[in-house]
């Protein structure tokens, strides 16, 4: 039976996400990625797609927005505690 690595290594056309499940291993084709930046940092290449982000509306982006600043606030807010408590 072919690994996760055997998968991977593959010169597939297209992309898959390839994890392994119960039984045997699971290979979802991927979006092909709509790279809007690309850059450089080091020997790191960055890429940004806005695949997730293109078709929506302002609505949808106000909603998306919300979430992550209430997924990440008790985070930040934690930092700031430790801040002052350090200072």
């Amino acid at each position: 039976m072919r690994s996760q690595r055997d998968y991977e290594s593959d010169n597939l056309p297209e992309k898959y996400d390839v994890r392994r499940e119960k039984g045997g291993i699971c290979m979802t084709k991927l979006p092909v990625p709509n790279i809007v930046r690309s850059f450089q940092i080091g020997n790191t290449t960055i890429k940004i797609a806005d695949n997730y982000c293109k078709d929506v509306t302002d609505e949808e982006v106000e909603q998306i927005l919300s979430r992550i600043a209430r997924t990440l606030q008790p985070y930040f807010s934690a930092e700031q505690i430790a801040e002052k408590r350090d200072a």
